[in-house]
């Protein structure tokens, strides 16, 4: 697959344009091919990850013109609150402001000081908004927060990354929203659309030796 790829991908003698194009070729290629054999709940799933990893890496990110996930934030993303466990020595203690849920206050104590321990000041300020602003309240209340501009023009001031932990921090349950998103504002709307199944790009991608295996679930139409 990696040889047929870089026969099929657009040629360029320009090293820095060749390279961009095996990116978004491979990347696109790798998705819709795993994307065939998946369950369609998982598709999403998979294409956070490749966005993720792309991310994570620093080099990779600013190849792409992207700002890259920092540890603090990929540790929040998987922990929440816990991730703070040997790094921040002060337990929050604040209590929520009104209209905030008490929950979702912790987890914003968390957050700022997580991302400012690693020289990150991209929410600095934010407990201080959320406090006093009417508009967070609101934001808290809304059922639609994943689609939503964030108060105090903080959507100009943070990555979709950062964005997707704010919500996450008020609404975990609106995750999945605010993963789609993510994926859509890094990678583009074709990872968040599931491929059509296609038999003769299939056939396409065979070879004799790499044969095409259909596995037929019970009352599937072959």
């Amino acid at each position: 697959l990696f040889q047929m790829r870089l026969r099929k991908s657009e040629q360029s003698k320009d090293i820095r344009r060749r390279i961009s194009v095996l990116l978004d070729d491979f990347t696109s290629f790798i998705y819709v091919n795993i994307c065939r054999g998946l369950f369609e709940d998982h598709k999403l799933l998979f294409s956070f990850l490749i966005t993720a990893q792309i991310l994570r890496h620093k080099e990779h990110a600013s190849f792409i013109n992207k700002s890259p996930i920092s540890p603090m934030e990929w540790a929040f993303f998987l922990r929440g609150v816990d991730a703070a466990n040997g790094v921040l020595t002060e337990e929050p203690d604040t209590p929520a402001p009104e209209g905030i849920p008490a929950q979702a206050w912790k987890r914003l104590q968390i957050l700022e000081p997580l991302l400012r321990f690693e020289g990150n000041h991209a929410l600095e300020g934010m407990l201080e908004e959320v406090a006093a602003d009417r508009k967070w309240q609101e934001f808290a209340e809304s059922d639609t927060m994943y689609s939503e501009e964030l108060p105090g023009n903080r959507d100009s001031t943070l990555t979709p990354f950062q964005r997707m932990l704010v919500v996450k921090s008020f609404r975990e349950d609106f995750l999945q929203l605010a993963v789609r998103n993510f994926v859509r504002a890094e990678l583009g709307v074709s990872y968040i659309v599931s491929p059509p199944f296609d038999l003769a790009g299939c056939f396409k991608d065979s070879q004799k030796t790499t044969p095409l295996i259909f596995i037929l679930s019970s009352g599937a139409d072959p």
